[in-house]
Formats: C-alpha cells, structure tokens, sequence
C-alpha cells in the first residue's frame, strides 16, 4: 500500500502491515458490497486512511469511550482501533457492512464492538469521543449522536462537499 505520510502520521511497521492487510481486505470486499466509490480504491490511503488517522492527533491519550456512527468501510472509528485507540463501538446498520468490520477487525487483531443496528434504535450510552465521516447531513446527524453525548464529550464529525 503506497500512502503518502505526513510527518505527524508515521506509522509503525507493525501499524503499517495491519493497515496494508485491512486495504486488500476492503478492495477485495468493495466489488461485492460496495464499501467505497470505484475512483477512491486507488487512493484508498490519502482518501480514507489518513483522513481518519489524523484524527488520532487531536485525541488525547486514554480518552475513554470512542463511538463512530455509520461506521460503513471503517472510517474513521476502525482506522482508530487499528491506531491504538481503545474502547472503539462501531455503529452501522447494514449486516453486509457489520460482517466487513468483523472480517477487518479479526484479521488485522483489532478489538472493536460491533452494533448492527440504526443508531437511534440503541440505548444510549456515555461517549467521551464521538466520530462520523460522511455519514447523514449534519442537523439530523447531531441529532442522533446527540444522546450519546456528554458535557464533555469530543466530537469529530468528517463532512464532505455533499454531506
């Protein structure tokens, strides 16, 4: 896997080969359940790696309960894990997607928990950390993480040009 680093984003070799393992696994999967965009799985690194890695910059070390809503392909909530971020809850409803995460997550030994539900469907629990990436326009967004959010609770919400 060719990714372009920053300094701030220098990964470990070890970091390095589960990403490189999580990669092949989403290509091979993206012609089956159509995790990301065909123009993307060229630059599945600088699009979506990354993007969801810098995020690790910007939260502070053991910072608690990490919840990614629509966690889709695994950005950013799974890149996280795979990180070193701990406590990771990964919501997404779609099965196919569900089974994707536990693939990834078993193969590159990451621990995360699964919640194959809507998110409005579960019973809210406190976060320290929330997360999403294109993932619902934001007035409905915020208001389905807002239950799970707390008085101090940090929230990184990755919006693109359509979102």
């Amino acid at each position: 896997m060719t990714i372009t680093m920053e300094r701030t984003l220098d990964f470990s070799p070890d970091i390095r080969q589960r990403l490189e393992i999580f990669v092949r696994l989403l290509r091979k999967w993206n012609h089956k359940i159509n995790l990301i965009t065909t123009a993307d799985n060229q630059i599945i690194g600088e699009r979506h790696i990354l993007d969801s890695a810098r995020l690790k910059n910007a939260i502070v070390p053991d910072a608690g309960m990490l919840t990614d809503f629509g966690s889709g392909a695994g950005f950013p909530g799974l890149i996280l894990a795979i990180l070193g971020e701990r406590n990771v809850h990964l919501i997404e409803s779609d099965q196919r997607k569900i089974e994707f995460l536990r693939e990834a997550a078993r193969l590159t030994e990451t621990k995360v928990t699964l919640h194959s539900a809507r998110s409005e469907a579960l019973k809210p629990w406190p976060s320290d950390i929330v997360t999403a990436r294109a993932f619902a326009p934001l007035p409905r967004l915020l208001q389905l993480i807002y239950p799970f959010c707390m008085k101090d609770t940090s929230c990184y919400l990755l919006k693109g040009v359509s979102f």
